[in-house]
């Protein structure tokens, strides 16, 4: 995929980050050879249509005529997760927004190897985004890019303009305090560069820098965090540790952020129990003498607080219009318990399984080598709220599980159905809350999941 001279290029309405521009077309990010979608789907942990139904239509969202925009969309990681998951929808459409060529030459690559037909490219600044005739979406995606904007204000406030009144986005911006030995390495290389040409030059000072480090430095004791990132090449490190217009913020600023574009808060969401880092309750469980005063803040101070204990290096959050009303977590009859598609795997559901090792074991669930332990003592094998959990199987209603535990269960025989809906809630909402389970209602979309095994995605249900 080469890239254009500056020569060459397109003009753009908003070139105003030229410097932005060129590190994109001479190093594209994420940095991704075509060729490995013969093989493997990258899956975005916040595009999931089913997780996004869940948590922001509550679970009604209708994928026949779904209109997604990708602002940003780099080498098309989203975009092309979200065409797969709309492939059966010939009404469905995903629009990839960007202003590197090369990237968007990358991108369309891939969708030509997996045979996508439903992604419309457009060239652009998201900033025109109003002014490119590309109508309005249910769903942006915005990950990773507002921030390396001149006025990320405005780009948010574009974005708004396009986005449906009761659609939702998807923004990743980076977290401050978990970033602060990335920063500390962009000025140290900001001092030692000023005299290289190239971008080129500047990666390669910064994988000489690396190993120079002293053992004191905040980036060796925190080497581990960043290690994807400086392993993938060199568009990644120079995205690390060389951006030229980089900023980061604190929960707080998030708040404003929202505030001035008239938007609020959904969730912040992240891989699986990745939300606890904004649970300032569980931040701080071990001294039950704070519990008491963190109880009387407010949910954004709350939040505020919990930040300052996880230190989030990224905060991914969903957020719609001011005035669209949240919806209450909770099950209906017609729900469709599911486990979340990207966060949660087979091996995972296995793994629970088999934590469960006797009838008085209490449900303790581990994600991954650096997964948190999380442990739902109140639950074990022969709990009701447990033998719901092993009924789910993605296809039936909570109302038709009932239905077939009834048959099975004296217990649940005696109960009526929204007696059930309480039960099943006291063992779902708590896994809600770690982006284990959601909700979508009964024949709303089709459910599709990626098979590891067959390196495809294939047709599960259809609900």
């Amino acid at each position: 995929m080469a890239k254009l001279q500056k020569k060459q290029r397109k003009s753009l309405a908003h070139d105003h980050l030229e410097v932005v521009r060129d590190q994109y077309e001479d190093l594209p990010y994420p940095p991704r050879n075509p060729e490995d979608d013969n093989k493997r789907l990258v899956t975005t942990y916040g595009d999931s249509l089913q997780v996004i139904s869940h948590r922001g239509f509550e679970g009604k969202l209708k994928f026949d005529k779904l209109r997604v925009l990708t602002a940003g969309g780099g080498t098309g990681d989203a975009t092309i997760y979200y065409a797969e998951q709309l492939r059966h929808y010939p009404d469905a459409e995903v629009v990839y927004v960007d202003f590197s060529e090369h990237s968007m030459s990358i991108a369309k690559r891939r969708a030509e190897i997996r045979g996508l037909t439903n992604i419309k490219f457009v060239h652009g600044s998201l900033l025109e985004c109003k002014n490119l005739g590309i109508g309005q979406f249910d769903i942006i995606n915005c990950v990773g890019v507002l921030h390396h904007l001149d006025d990320p204000d405005a780009g948010l406030r574009a974005l708004k303009e396009v986005l449906k009144p009761e659609g939702v986005m998807n923004i990743m911006l980076y977290g401050y305090y978990g970033r602060l030995e990335v920063y500390m390495i962009q000025d140290t290389l900001k001092l030692l560069s000023k005299n290289a040409k190239t971008n080129q030059e500047r990666v390669e000072l910064a994988k000489a820098l690396l190993p120079a480090l002293p053992a004191t430095s905040l980036m060796v004791q925190n080497k581990n965090k960043w290690m994807y990132e400086l392993k993938i090449g060199d568009g990644a490190i120079f995205d690390l540790l060389c951006h030229p217009q980089d900023r980061a913020y604190t929960v707080p600023q998030i708040k404003e952020f929202l505030e001035q574009a008239k938007l609020q808060l959904v969730a912040f969401y992240g891989k699986t129990v990745a939300r606890t880092k904004y649970d300032a309750l569980h931040q701080y469980s071990k001294n039950p003498a704070i519990l008491k005063h963190i109880e009387k803040l407010d949910d954004w101070e709350q939040l505020a607080l919990a930040e300052l204990a996880s230190m989030p290096t990224k905060h991914g959050f969903m957020c719609t219009r001011k005035d669209v009303v949240k919806k209450e977590i909770k099950l209906a009859a017609s729900s469709v318990v599911c486990f979340s598609l990207a966060t949660v795997s087979g091996r995972n559901v296995k793994g629970i399984q088999a934590q469960m090792q006797d009838d008085l074991a209490p449900l303790s669930i581990k994600f991954g080598p650096e997964g948190e332990n999380i442990r739902l003592g109140q639950f074990n094998r022969k709990s009701l709220e447990t033998k719901f959990l092993f009924e789910i199987d993605e296809r039936r209603s909570v109302a038709e599980i009932y239905e077939d535990m009834k048959e099975k269960n004296e217990d649940i025989a005696k109960m009526s159905l929204e007696e059930f809906i309480k039960m099943a809630e006291r063992i779902y909402i708590p896994l809600e809350s770690l982006d284990i389970l959601c909700a979508i209602e009964k024949g709303t979309g089709l459910v599709r999941r990626w098979d590891s095994e067959k390196h495809e995605l294939v047709d599960e249900l259809e609900l």
